[in-house]
Formats: structure tokens, sequence, C-alpha cells
């Protein structure tokens, strides 16, 4: 019965640990900050947009829009770790802009999101979406994104593995005691 009390402890310290890694393999970065800031007014006008995000960045890009329509980025954006810093040409006149910006996190996974900014005296609208959504948006409330569903597959996948070696284990080490006269009642 030892090695039955050995396999079950086995089994819950798996299941244990891939609970504890599960919120990691489903979490995607966000962004945690810009300058300048959703909804801000700026009294001059700025030479950059920087977009800070929680996890490292593998790409991204933003758009830098005014009432016009045209896009005020100038170049290509540049990617440090956990910024995204997009250059913009001329000097924005007195306005309101949206800054689109999506990026791809470490984990493979695309997010991207909208706000805007005013600079001068303008009017402040509030931030068209300040939060980052997933792209693509869900379909409807509770369904997952492929990435969620590639980790959480392998995720399941891992804990099975576990749980089909450990019967097998617990199946051959019960064939040896019986075999052995242990475990024959006398």
């Amino acid at each position: 019965m030892p090695a039955v009390r050995q396999l079950v402890l086995v089994l819950l310290l798996a299941l244990v640990a891939a609970l504890a890694a599960a919120p990691g393999a489903l979490a995607h970065g966000s962004l945690v900050g810009s300058a300048p800031a959703a909804g801000q007014s700026v009294p001059d006008p700025p030479r950059e947009v920087v977009l800070s995000f929680s996890d490292p960045l593998l790409g991204g890009g933003a758009a830098v829009v005014g009432a016009d329509g045209r896009d005020r980025v100038s170049g290509e954006p540049r990617l440090d770790g956990r910024t995204l810093v997009v250059e913009l040409g001329d000097a924005l006149p007195d306005g309101e802009y949206e800054v689109r910006w999506q990026t791809t996190g470490s984990d493979g996974h695309p997010v991207s999101g909208v706000f805007s900014f005013t600079v001068g005296h303008g009017s402040t609208h509030a931030a068209a979406d300040p939060a980052p959504h997933e792209e693509p948006p869900p379909a409807r409330e509770g369904q997952r994104s492929s990435a969620d569903a590639v980790a959480l597959s392998a995720l399941l996948t891992a804990a099975g593995t576990v749980v089909v070696g450990g019967t097998r284990w617990l199946l051959r080490h019960r064939r040896r005691g019986a075999g052995s006269g242990r475990g024959v009642p006398g």
C-alpha cells in the first residue's frame, strides 16, 4: 500500500504544479502606461509617443492619427524590451489625436488598443478604449483565444501524461506484488 500512497502524492504534486503554472501560461502582456497618457492634454506637441508594457515585446507598431485622418508617425517604431517608441513627424498642430497600437508579446499573442490625447487647449475627450484588448476580440463571452487554447491544451496533455504514466506504474507494481506472493490472501 505504500506504493499507492506514493503514486497519489506524486499525482497531487503534479496537479498542484500544473495549476500553479496555468495563470502564467495563460497571461498576456498589457499596456501599463504611455506618454502622453490616455486622455491627457499636453500644452506642447510631443516629438514621440512612448508605450510601456508589462512584458517584453517581440514586435509592434502604432499610428497617431489626427482629426484630418492623417497618420503622424515618421519612420519605424523602436522596440526596447517592454517599451515601444514611435517618432512623430512635424510638430503636431493643436487638436485631438488617437493612438492606435498593436504589439506581439513574448508569449506570441497579439494585443492592441486605442487611446487619445490632446495637444494645446482643445477639449479633452476620454480615451476611446484605454484598456488593451486581445486580437481578435472573442465572438462571445467566455470564449478563449487560440493562444489560451494552445496553453491549456499543453497543460492538459502534461497532466494526462502524468496520470497515464502513474497508472501504468501502479499496474506494473501490483503485478510484481501478486507474482511474489505478496498481496495474495493467505
